[in-house]
């Protein structure tokens, strides 16, 4: 059974995984990149879901560390 983190985690997964790839493609114009620095975001999602579920935008959140892992 799974626990309500896993659960939320693949859910938000699914709902911002293409516009988080869409907004790498803005930042890199580099296909190859994009698939390692989504799977970099999503790890350390992962690695931060505690702080992830507690914060006001959870999508937010995503998108900057994105830009930061992009950068």
């Amino acid at each position: 059974m799974k626990t309500k983190e896993e659960i939320y985690y693949e859910q938000i997964y699914r709902d911002t995984k293409t516009a988080v790839e869409r907004y790498l493609m803005m930042l890199l114009h580099n296909c190859s990149m994009i698939e390692d620095v989504s799977q970099e975001v999503y790890l350390e999602a992962y690695r931060k879901l505690d702080v992830l579920m507690q914060h006001p935008e959870p999508r937010g959140f995503l998108f900057r560390m994105a830009r930061y892992k992009a950068l």
